[in-house]
């Protein structure tokens, strides 16, 4: 029993350094990990952001396109006065 014992302490001292040598590489490893999320994080932000920008200049040229499109009544208008001032039935 006693050399039993032994070889499981002997196993375990063996286990015990490859443990440790592990830590420090899953450790070196999560680092690594953590810039690389990150990184990731900012590159989601910074399209986020373009995104929203983008939204909102499109919103924006969009409401002003809109605003600037003549209104039936203004092409009635028109065509009225260009059919007062050239003759001719204005709808072509």
């Amino acid at each position: 029993m006693q050399g039993t014992m032994h070889g499981s302490m002997a196993a375990r001292g063996v286990g015990g350094t490859t443990d440790r040598n592990n830590l420090s590489a899953r450790q070196a490893n999560g680092a690594e990990v953590d810039a690389a999320v990150q990184e990731e994080v900012q590159k989601m932000s910074e399209r986020g952001v373009r995104l929203l920008k983008g939204i909102a200049e499109g919103t924006y040229n969009t409401k002003h396109a809109e605003a600037a499109k003549p209104t039936i009544l203004e092409i009635h208008i028109h065509r009225h006065r260009m059919h007062t001032l050239y003759g001719g039935t204005g709808t072509q």
